[in-house]
């Protein structure tokens, strides 16, 4: 279980973010909400140990996560950054089975079945192709599945999403909320950013939604996204609806232009 109790994070003592709590249990999926620069990339930053907490508490399985050993924390949480560009001279084979690094002891080096699991996590995502592309020639787009298909390798209990699907066509995007959903029903606990709310509807067991400093909402999405909230967190109007497909009905968050 991950909790997140009364938690301040920011940089050299001052918070951007104040008194956020949630929790998630295994199989949950977590969607995290928020404007740009509202202090996303900064909350995943904390959650991973990277930034000290300026008060409250993260918790896995009852232990803070300032008390576990960098390799035993990065056994219970993966994360996958927002793609950038790289200058990495290795292929996405050897990227993708840098997730096993955790399991390995300090002087081994991945073996074949470290290599297997990197290879089964590329075919899951459809980018067996890519093997022996180097890394820093593959698109943006692609770059963000490595990443993904770099923490499933990873087998951490908690995935810790940065907009996963920024920058991925439209398929790649339904590809990667199927995968997501895939993950919960293994058991695995998934925090995900977007900047598309009808995304929680589909797929969040929770949503957190940051409006900046200590105002925030956390709850069920049919229970917390609302037209005035949403508003509010974009600064733009925004209609909710409900709407018939072939694989039964689905919330769509549309903003207006004017």
């Amino acid at each position: 279980m991950l909790k997140v109790q009364n938690l301040s994070c920011g940089y050299q003592g001052q918070a951007m973010l104040s008194g956020i709590s949630f929790s998630a249990q295994p199989g949950d999926v977590v969607c995290i909400l928020g404007a740009n620069g509202v202090g996303k990339t900064t909350l995943y930053r904390t959650l991973l140990g990277i930034l000290p907490a300026i008060s409250g508490q993260v918790t896995i399985g009852g232990q803070a996560i300032h008390t576990l050993p960098r390799d035993a924390l990065a056994r219970r949480i993966a994360y996958v950054p927002q793609s950038h560009k790289t200058v990495h001279p290795y292929s996405v084979l050897d990227v993708i089975t840098m997730g096993r690094t955790a399991h390995l002891s300090l002087f081994r080096s991945p073996r074949k079945a470290e290599e297997q699991k990197a290879l089964q996590a590329m075919c899951d995502l459809q980018i067996r192709h890519l093997a022996e592309a180097p890394f820093s020639e593959i698109s943006g787009g692609e770059r963000q599945l490595c990443y993904i298909a770099r923490a499933l390798t990873q087998n951490a209990d908690i995935l810790v999403m940065d907009e996963p699907t920024a920058n991925l066509d439209l398929g790649r995007q339904a590809l990667i909320l199927s995968r997501i959903q895939d993950l919960s029903r293994m058991g695995k606990t998934v925090l995900y950013s977007t900047h598309a709310p009808g995304d929680a509807f589909q797929c969040g067991h929770t949503v957190v939604t940051l409006l900046g400093g200590s105002r925030y909402r956390s709850g069920h999405p049919r229970d917390v996204l609302t037209e005035a909230l949403l508003g509010e967190m974009y600064g733009v109007d925004v209609d909710i609806h409900t709407v018939a497909t072939r694989h039964g009905s689905k919330e769509v968050c549309l903003p207006h232009a004017g």
